[in-house]
């Protein structure tokens, strides 16, 4: 009695046309197994189409031989739908990779370019020029300060001279009655101030660089 190998329909996967032959033939997948001589869990990959843990393609052949000689089905058809669906997983996979080498470039929200550098350059230039004519003008507007130490208010002495001391707004010009004082760096002065009989009025000028002035009167009564 001599048996016709049929031709599988290719338009099935392998895993639908393998399940399907199986239980065509009533067999379970241990049976086919001891049968074909085939471990049983390729046997199961290849019902489930899990390509990824089958072993090298050699092996794989030679279970579809094994089971198409067993089913009566065509060997090479479906060594050929198996090398098919291979060929797609392996084109998915080499799409789905070169999609995460090739990723979408993200550019930062600031490219350095020598156009960007130079209007960088230009804006911090202006802002430190902003805060310099302020700080000019803040200083030019305002008047300038006085912090006299000594003597603190209107006193009477017997001395011959009276110390003056504090601390005047910087770049301001300090005077004592007209005289010209002189200050450190930090605006401080120290000064004394001979005294005659009688009252003395002393007036303390601080002028800023607008000519706006900042006075101070002490009177001083020498017994």
């Amino acid at each position: 009695m001599t048996f016709t190998v049929k031709k599988i329909d290719s338009s099935e996967t392998l895993a639908e046309i393998f399940k399907k032959l199986r239980q065509e033939a009533k067999v379970s997948l241990v049976e086919l197994s001891r049968l074909t001589k085939i471990p049983k869990k390729y046997l199961t990959y290849l019902e489930n189409g899990d390509y990824n843990h089958l072993p090298a393609d050699v092996y794989v052949k030679g279970y579809l031989r094994a089971c198409g000689r067993f089913f009566k089905k065509s060997p090479k058809s479906l060594i050929k739908i198996y090398q098919r669906e291979k060929q797609i997983l392996r084109n998915l996979k080499q799409k789905k990779d070169s999609r995460k080498i090739f990723k979408p470039l993200k550019y930062p929200w600031l490219v350095i370019t020598p156009r960007n550098f130079a209007w960088f350059f230009v804006t911090v230039a202006l802002v430190v020029v902003c805060i310099y004519f302020w700080y000019e003008i803040d200083l030019f507007k305002g008047l300038s300060q006085i912090d006299l130490e000594n003597p603190s208010h209107d006193l009477r002495t017997n001395q011959d001279f009276i110390l003056f001391s504090g601390k005047v707004s910087k770049q301001a010009e300090l005077s004592f009655n007209a005289q010209a004082v002189w200050t450190d760096e930090n605006g401080e002065f120290r000064v004394e101030i001979p005294l005659q009989e009688g009252l003395n009025t002393i007036y303390l000028v601080a002028t800023n660089k607008l000519g706006k002035e900042k006075v101070i009167i002490r009177n001083i009564i020498k017994y």
